[in-house]
C-alpha cells in the first residue's frame, strides 16, 4: 500500500534524472525518459502555432525569384539562397505526433526549423519533424506546454555537427542582416508576437531579394515562407528574449581541417 499511495518529488526526479542524462545513461531503463525531467528556464513566450499578431498585406514573391518545388516527395524553398528543405509542422503527417508530452503540430516550431537547417546544411543527412522532436526531448530542450527552450539550437547543432554562432541583434542592422543573407547564410531567429505569433516562433532567414528585402523559412506557414519582408520589420519582432544566445543565431557547416 505504501507504494500506491506514494509520490515522486517531481523537481528532485528532475535532477537526478538530469544527471543521468549528462552521464549517457538510457533513460528508458529507469522507466521514465527525457520529457519527465523539468526546465529550469522554460520560454518566456509560447510556442503555439496559429494566430498571428499581425496580418500582412504583403504579396507573394514572383515564382521566379522564390519558389516552393516538390521533388521525390520532398518540399524545397528556393530563390535567394541556398535550397532550403521545407517542413511545416501543421501538416497532417506531423501535426498529431508527439513532442514529449505535447503535439508537433502545437509547440514543435523548434524541432521543425531546426530539422530544416540540417537536413539543408547537411546534404548527407535528412532529418524530419518527429526524429528532430524526439532529439530534442533526449537533449532536454522540450518544454511542456511551451515550446522548446531555447538551448534547442545550440544543442541540436552540435548534435548534427553544424556550428551554431549568436548573433547580438542590438549590434545589427538590416543592412548586416542582409549581407549574411547574400553570402548564402543561413540563420535562426526566435520571433515575439507581430507578423509570425502571437507568442514565440522559431523561423529560418534563408536569403534576400535584389530588392533589399529577406526570405524566411515559416515552419507553420509557406505563405509566410513565400513572402519577402523588410529586415527592418525582421529585426523589430525578434524576441527580447536572450537565453542561451537568443534571439539569433548563425549556422554553418565547420570549416574543413587542414592538412599539410
Amino acid at each position: 500500500r505504501l507504494a500506491e499511495q506514494a509520490s515522486w518529488d517531481a523537481e528532485l526526479v528532475s535532477l537526478e534524472l538530469q544527471e543521468l542524462r549528462d552521464a549517457g545513461f538510457e533513460l528508458d531503463l529507469t522507466g521514465f525518459d527525457a520529457s519527465d525531467i523539468l526546465l529550469e528556464d522554460p520560454p518566456e513566450e509560447d510556442q503555439l502555432a496559429g494566430q498571428v499578431e499581425l496580418e500582412s498585406d504583403r504579396p507573394l514573391v514572383d515564382p521566379a525569384v522564390c519558389d516552393l518545388k516538390v521533388r521525390d516527395g520532398v518540399e524545397y524553398l528556393s530563390g535567394g539562397g541556398p535550397e532550403i528543405v521545407y517542413y511545416n509542422q501543421t501538416d497532417e503527417q506531423w501535426a498529431q505526433l508527439p513532442y514529449g508530452r505535447d503535439k508537433i503540430g502545437g509547440y514543435g516550431c523548434g524541432p521543425a526549423a531546426m530539422a530544416m537547417v540540417v537536413s539543408s546544411l547537411r546534404g548527407d543527412v535528412t532529418v524530419n519533424p518527429e526524429e528532430m522532436a524526439q532529439s530534442s526531448v533526449k537533449a532536454g530542450c522540450w518544454a511542456s506546454g511551451h515550446g522548446s527552450s531555447l538551448a534547442i539550437v545550440e544543442r541540436l547543432s552540435e548534435a548534427y555537427g553544424l556550428e551554431c554562432q549568436p548573433l547580438d541583434p542590438e549590434q545589427l542592422t538590416g543592412n548586416d542582416l542582409l549581407s549574411y543573407l547574400a553570402q548564402g547564410e543561413v540563420l535562426v531567429a526566435l520571433m515575439t508576437k507581430g507578423h509570425f505569433t502571437t507568442g514565440g516562433h522559431f523561423i529560418l532567414l534563408r536569403g534576400s531579394t535584389l530588392s533589399g528585402e529577406v526570405l524566411v523559412a515559416d515552419p507553420a506557414s509557406r505563405e509566410r515562407s513565400l513572402t519577402a519582408w523588410d529586415p527592418s520589420l525582421i529585426l523589430e519582432e525578434l524576441s527580447p528574449n536572450r537565453a542561451y544566445g537568443g534571439p539569433l543565431w548563425h549556422i554553418r557547416l565547420p570549416e574543413p581541417e587542414y592538412m599539410p
